[in-house]
């Protein structure tokens, strides 16, 4: 049998790009996603094998990645957060989640 390649979570980084870098949000807690699901549009017919419905893909949604912090009234990435979630028009912003063991997932979103 051979031993888990599987990670544990904690020290995973949340990094938003802010000015001319990205910077790491501070304290972070309980992040998740992305989730990645599709619609699917059906295609049964009265010739479908054995009565089965026949449903393919379509679009497809990246999800949403959601995370709580210990809000820091003073703290620059929290006041970038607050800006970019009550910019108007919304505007996309550039983000990374850093895994501990240096694996990354990078990804645009609203705030």
């Amino acid at each position: 049998m051979t031993a888990t390649q599987g990670v544990v979570g904690f020290g995973t980084a949340i990094q938003m790009y802010i000015g001319a870098a990205y910077t790491a949000i501070s304290e972070p807690k309980d992040i998740t996603g992305p989730q990645i699901t599709a619609e699917f549009v059906d295609f049964t017919n009265h010739q479908s094998q054995s009565g089965l419905r026949e449903r393919k893909p379509t679009f497809k949604s990246s999800g949403d990645v959601t995370f709580r912090v210990n809000y820091l009234h003073s703290d620059t990435t929290h006041a970038a957060l607050v800006a970019a979630a009550e910019a108007n028009p919304p505007t996309l912003k550039l983000f990374h989640l850093v895994f501990p063991d240096g694996s990354q997932i990078h990804f645009s979103a609203y705030v």
